[in-house]
C-alpha cells in the first residue's frame, strides 16, 4: 500500500538483511534455547532457562558502552548488572522469544525499498552496535527513495547504543523538524 500513508519515520533500523553480529547475536539465543534439555521443541512444563544465560551478551552488545560502564563501574556492580539482565530474560517466555529472533531471518526490505512513495525520514545513532553506521548499509537504501532522508545522532551523554530508540530526548526534535516540512492530503 505505497499511497497508505504520507511520512514514514525508521529508527535504528537497516534496509538490508540482518547479517553480522546482528544476525549471530539473534543466532547465539536461538540456539541457546533450542539445545536447552528443557525446551522439548516448545513443549516445557517448566520454562527453559539455559538461555537467559546468554541474554547479558545481547546486552552487551545492544546497549551503549558509556552507559553500561557508568552502570558498573567495578566488578560488584558488574556481576549485579549481569544478574538483573539473566532475571529480565528469565521473565520472558522463550518460546516468544524464539519466535522474535527466528521471525527476522528472512527480512529483506531492498527489493521493494524503491517503491516508497511516502516521505521517509531514517534515524540510527553512531553509537548503535546492532546497526553499525560503519557498514554503510542506510545510504544505498536511501538514495532510492523519493523525499528520503537519513539522520546519523551523535553519541553523546542521552545516547544508549541501539537502545537509544527508547530515548525519545535524542531524536524528538529531528522528527518533529521532519514532521512539520511534510505535506499532508
Amino acid at each position: 500500500h505505497p499511497d497508505f500513508m504520507d511520512a514514514v519515520v525508521a529508527i535504528a533500523a537497516q534496509p538490508t538483511p540482518l547479517a553480522g553480529r546482528n544476525w549471530m547475536m539473534r543466532q547465539i539465543t536461538i540456539n541457546a534455547i533450542r539445545s536447552d534439555p528443557e525446551w522439548r521443541d516448545g513443549e516445557y512444563d517448566k520454562p527453559p532457562t539455559l538461555w537467559t544465560k546468554t541474554a547479558p551478551a545481547i546486552r552487551l552488545m545492544s546497549d551503549g558502552a558509556v552507559p553500561l560502564a557508568q552502570m558498573a563501574p567495578d566488578p560488584a556492580s558488574g556481576r549485579k548488572l549481569v544478574e538483573a539482565f539473566e532475571k529480565a530474560a528469565a521473565s520472558t517466555d522463550a518460546n516468544d522469544t524464539l519466535w522474535s529472533r527466528e521471525a527476522a531471518e528472512d527480512y529483506n526490505p531492498m527489493p521493494d525499498i524503491g517503491r516508497i512513495k511516502a516521505r521517509l525520514l531514517a534515524i540510527n545513532f553512531a553509537d548503535d552496535a546492532v546497526n553499525p553506521p560503519e557498514l554503510h548499509t542506510v545510504e544505498p537504501a536511501i538514495s532510492r527513495i523519493p523525499h528520503a532522508r537519513y539522520v546519523l545522532l551523535p553519541a553523546g551523554p542521552l545516547s544508549h547504543g541501539h537502545h537509544t530508540y527508547q530515548v525519545s530526548e535524542m531524536w524528538a526534535p529531528v522528527v518533529g523538524r521532519f514532521l512539520a516540512k511534510v505535506p499532508h492530503r
